[in-house]
């Protein structure tokens, strides 16, 4: 996924010179321009104007387009933002509500049997196994603000912010609370 992140930022790095080298190539002809209108569609967004013509050119594939304000309008821009595959990649790549397959072993060593599953991304259940982690192995609070550990989850699960030393410790109270509810409802209850 960190890939993706840095093919998207070359990507822009270079639409940026493209622009400038535009713009410089304007002012050396010297030709008076009528004043331009804001791009209003949404998918300028996802496409660079090029300055030859009424053309678009995908941020992602690199491809141009027609996209004349009164032929073809940006229809074919939107239609093709739909269909580009490098676009798709990046969308999925980022979607938080994207599962993934996964295989998990067996719980017996030597088993020899596995199972797929299918996981989405939550934040709360992974601070919570973040929290219990920290309980169970009795790692102290900053622990998470160590550079090791913060290096690892950057590397292992981008998508997760982790908390700091005082969310850890207030996260930590909130579970020993209701964890001491919990048992004190369970022996009234045996009484």
């Amino acid at each position: 996924m960190g890939d993706n992140v840095d093919d998207v930022q070359k990507v822009d790095e270079e639409i940026t010179n493209e622009v400038q080298e535009a713009s410089s190539e304007e002012k050396v002809s010297g030709s008076k321009k009528k004043k331009e209108m804001p791009l209003r569609s949404f998918v300028w967004k996802h496409f660079f104007k090029l300055p030859e013509g009424q053309r678009g050119k995908c941020h992602y594939c690199r491809k141009t387009y027609a996209a004349h304000s009164t032929n073809s309008g940006t229809t074919g821009l939107k239609n093709h933002l739909e269909r580009c595959r490098v676009h798709k990649n990046l969308k999925v790549a980022n979607d938080v509500k994207q599962q993934t397959l996964i295989r998990k072993k067996g719980k017996a060593k030597g088993d020899g049997t596995a199972k797929v599953m299918h996981v989405g991304f939550n934040r709360e259940a992974c601070r919570m196994a973040l929290v219990k982690m920290i309980v169970k192995d009795e790692l102290s609070f900053n622990f998470v603000e160590a550079e090791g550990f913060l290096e690892f989850m950057e590397t292992c699960c981008p998508k997760f912010e982790v908390p700091s030393r005082k969310t850890i410790t207030r996260d930590i109270l909130e579970l020993y609370q209701n964890k001491k509810g919990l048992l004190k409802s369970v022996l009234s209850s045996n009484k």
